[in-house]
């Protein structure tokens, strides 16, 4: 009965280190890096979308935003977050939309903890 035992357990921690050897050639190997988080979405956290810009909520009125620190700020209540402005600097729109987003503490799940900047 020993004999079935000790063969049973070799061939179980034979097959186990096997499959992890394939699990972990699988995770080594793998060609794409995942940027985190793998989506974006149009507006700020609770701010609403009206169909062309994001607008701004009322309990915001201290942002320091302008038309020159704000590509697509209309000058009253939105911004247009797919405006060509926030393409500047040789930097990705969202690498902007991230240092704007932080630097004006605007929570923007997607954009503000963005890893690929």
């Amino acid at each position: 009965m020993e004999s079935f035992y000790i063969i049973t357990l070799t061939i179980a921690v034979t097959i186990l280190i096997l499959i992890l050897t394939y699990i972990g050639i699988r995770m080594r190997n793998r060609a794409t890096k995942s940027v985190f988080p793998p989506q974006n979405y149009i507006c700020p956290d609770n701010w609403s979308y009206n169909g062309t810009a994001c607008v701004i909520p009322n309990n915001l009125n201290d942002l320091n935003i302008n038309s020159t620190n704000t590509p697509g700020y209309d000058g009253m209540s939105s911004i247009n977050f797919s405006d060509p402005g926030w393409r500047a600097n040789g930097k990705t729109a969202i690498c902007n939309q991230a240092a704007w987003a932080k630097r004006n503490k605007v929570n923007w799940d997607g954009v503000t903890n963005y890893s690929n900047c």
